[in-house]
C-alpha cells in the first residue's frame, strides 16, 4: 500500500496505472477484474485482459500461462469517466481445462 501526496483526483474523470513484479510457478493463472470504467492487464508486456470502454460495474477474467517458474511484470490500467467507480483485480491458479 502506499500513500499518495497530492489533492485526491476526485470521483470521476480520472486515470490511473499500477505496475507490479510477481513471482509465479508454472502454471495457468486467471486474472479477474470488477471496473467502472475502461481496464486493461498486460503480463510482460502482451495485453491479457482488455475491456477499455465506458461502462456499469462489469467483471473480466483472462487465463495466461506461466511456462516456467519466474517473475512477472503485471501493469494494471483503468480509467474512470463518471458515475459509479470501482476497480478490483485478482490473481489465482487456474485449472487445467480452464
Amino acid at each position: 500500500s502506499r500513500t499518495l501526496d497530492g489533492p485526491a483526483p476526485g470521483a470521476d474523470h480520472f486515470g490511473m496505472v499500477a505496475r507490479t513484479r510477481l513471482m509465479l510457478p508454472t502454471g495457468r493463472w486467471r486474472l479477474k477484474t470488477l471496473s467502472d470504467d475502461g481496464v486493461r492487464v498486460s503480463v510482460d508486456g502482451r495485453p491479457v485482459l482488455e475491456n477499455w470502454t465506458w461502462h456499469g460495474p462489469t467483471p473480466n477474467e483472462a487465463v495466461f500461462e506461466q511456462p516456467a517458474p519466474g517473475e512477472v511484470d503485471l501493469l494494471v490500467e483503468h480509467f474512470e469517466i463518471d458515475g459509479y467507480a470501482v476497480l478490483r483485480f485478482e490473481i489465482e491458479e487456474a485449472g487445467p481445462d480452464e
